[in-house]
């Protein structure tokens, strides 16, 4: 991950090493008990706060694998009720 400057009470925010182009999200320890996600094209913009047991969680279902969308049959997609075709 690389880390972005950081003041000395600005949280140290992080991005995936394969940021390249900006469009990413950087994630930060904001306390002891939540994580903050940001997007980085808008570094002063909101934050999402996300207790700690809910982003270990969610690192471990895509650890698991649970979001690769390559797995998914190709007729798992389906359209949502209010979509036009």
């Amino acid at each position: 991950m690389k880390s972005q400057g950081r003041g000395s009470d600005e949280p140290l925010w992080r991005t995936a090493s394969r940021c390249n182009n900006g469009n990413c999200v950087a994630v930060a320890t904001l306390s002891a008990d939540v994580i903050g996600m940001r997007d980085t094209k808008d570094a002063k913009g909101r934050i999402l706060e996300i207790r700690r047991e809910q982003w270990e969680q969610f690192l471990q279902e895509v650890k698991a694998g649970l979001f690769d969308t390559h797995l998914l049959p190709h007729n798992s997609q389906k359209h949502h009720p209010d979509q036009m075709d």
